[in-house]
């Protein structure tokens, strides 16, 4: 999968997701995130995962096909493949785009769960070594 170059290919994959907001698949790609872009559309908040919006026109197939050759990579132990899907790389990216980073914020996490609860996601995965982190972006997303 391509790396995002700019901000209008992030935010084209940011307007995907709430496209598909409904879709059981983007709801467990919300809740394994670890670094989160905040958004807002038609004045509602939404959290996407970098390791999806950072990648060029990314879809849920993409995404899930990427996903299970990483599995299998990480299975391997083949780390030339591992590193085609990494959120690392894909923060990197988004963080060039925006000129600033992810960072932990209580009150972004307190408005991730309850994004994530709107949504019906009740159990958040949080796994134990990582916290989740956000970035926001300052304008309103426009034009679905």
């Amino acid at each position: 999968m391509d790396l995002i170059e700019n901000k209008e290919q992030i935010i084209y994959n940011c307007k995907y997701l709430i496209t598909n907001i409904n879709d059981i698949n983007v709801k467990e790609i919300i809740n394994y995130g670890r670094c989160f872009l905040k958004c807002t559309y038609n004045n509602k908040i939404y959290f996407f995962p970098s390791k999806f919006i950072g990648y060029k026109n990314n879809t849920i197939e993409k995404y899930e096909e990427a996903k299970e050759l990483h599995a299998i990579a990480v299975n391997l132990k083949d780390n030339s493949t591992k590193r085609n899907f990494d959120g690392g790389r894909t923060n990197t990216e988004i963080q060039k785009c925006f000129n600033k980073n992810f960072e932990e914020n209580s009150i972004l996490y307190n408005e991730y769960e309850n994004f994530c609860n709107s949504l019906g996601i009740e159990n958040i995965e949080i796994k134990s070594k990582n916290v989740k982190k956000f970035m926001i972006l300052e304008e309103e997303i426009k034009d679905l």
